[in-house]
């Protein structure tokens, strides 16, 4: 008999899980039928089905018949359920499969309701370090999220702790748009589990210390074929920043209430918007640092994307230019709107792929 824990995201972005028991083969899980109030907070109680969209071996359990079953919701009629971001993301990409993804996410791991191993004092000074002896606090538990990460086999990359003791930032490999925030979800949902067997919280807000300086993210690096061009390259990065920063006012708080309302980009330095790297001397990708570290990352991609997609321009999107440029910060962006392209060459394969371990 197989044991399938089936996964999902509720309305107030939490995960739950139901345990189904069966002779099933893991290629032939089939959907289950559960009611709305598993899902969400609603008066009405009507049925919703979860579809199995992914299913990998479950680490709490070293066995062959332990599974966990990544889902999405649908309705009886087939009709997506309003969670269902992943579907929107699906549709979006239909016809650009060639997207590279490559996600990062940060978590601050809390304990006794401060960050773990934080000194007495709740000071950000005192704690703003990434010191490899201040790793020693919390590395029992992420060596167990990393262990169990191989053994399920989401492609992890690189693993650090970063700018506050206690917050880490996981780096997955990359891969195509759905399958990346597949990975994202799970690896969520598995470092969740191991944190509550060890009493520790695996904090995901944005803003865990109340300190925009130390907010968390999570980063998508996005590389489409025409920014991997090896003659155009830097043009279409640059034509991809500029429809972004057109809809930056109408999209920042959706990817994180700490954004500020100017928008940036550059190679310069971590701290733009967005930050351009360099392959090759007219070839990169780009990484979109404005989303916070507990967004729904297929409602995050499904957006991107579809700036990146659509084909509009400040000079067709109405006729009162002055004042729309106003609105949009259109003029007070970056000073310098040149990338240096005699960097050195990064030479890296993918859109965030990278090769270091875990630094601790």
């Amino acid at each position: 008999m197989n044991v399938f824990e089936y996964i999902c995201v509720d309305s107030d972005n939490k995960f739950r899980s139901k345990i189904i028991i069966n002779d099933s083969n893991i290629e032939d899980v089939a959907p289950i039928v559960i009611s709305s109030s598993l899902i969400e907070n609603s008066v009405n109680i009507y049925d919703v089905v979860l579809y199995p969209v992914k299913v990998i071996r479950n680490p709490n359990y070293r066995d062959d018949n332990h599974w966990i079953v990544l889902t999405e919701c649908k309705y009886p009629n087939n009709t997506l359920h309003k969670n269902n971001t992943r579907c929107l993301l699906e549709n979006t990409i239909k016809d650009n499969n060639d997207t590279e993804i490559g996600i990062s996410q940060e978590f601050v791991l809390f304990e006794n309701e401060k960050p773990i191993g934080w000194d007495d004092e709740y000071n950000i000074a005192k704690n703003n370090t990434g010191k490899n002896e201040f790793s020693q606090h919390s590395e029992k538990i992420v060596n167990s999220i990393i262990d169990a990460l191989i053994y399920s086999e989401i492609p992890v990359t690189s693993v650090k702790m970063q700018e506050i003791t206690g917050k880490w930032h996981f780096t997955f490999n990359t891969t195509n748009a759905v399958e990346a925030c597949d990975n994202v979800i799970l690896f969520r949902y598995i470092a969740q589990k191991i944190c509550f067997q060890h009493n520790i919280v695996f904090n995901l807000h944005n803003n865990p210390v109340n300190n925009r300086q130390c907010a968390s993210r999570c980063e998508f690096s996005i590389s489409t074929p025409a920014m991997r061009d090896i003659d155009n390259g830097l043009q279409n990065i640059v034509d991809v920043c500029e429809k972004i920063k057109l809809k930056h006012l109408h999209n920042y708080l959706t990817l994180s209430p700490n954004n500020s309302k100017k928008f940036t980009y550059s190679q310069k330095n971590d701290e733009q918007c967005i930050q351009v790297v360099m392959q090759d001397h007219k070839s990169g990708f780009i990484r979109d640092r404005r989303c916070g570290s507990d967004c729904d990352p297929y409602k995050v991609l499904e957006l991107l994307l579809s700036n990146i997609i659509n084909s509009y321009s400040i000079n067709n999107m109405a006729h009162d230019l002055v004042s729309l440029k106003h609105r949009f910060n259109y003029n007070c962006i970056i000073g310098d709107t040149k990338l240096n392209t005699s960097l050195p060459l990064l030479h890296q394969k993918g859109a965030g792929t990278q090769k270091v371990k875990k630094s601790v």
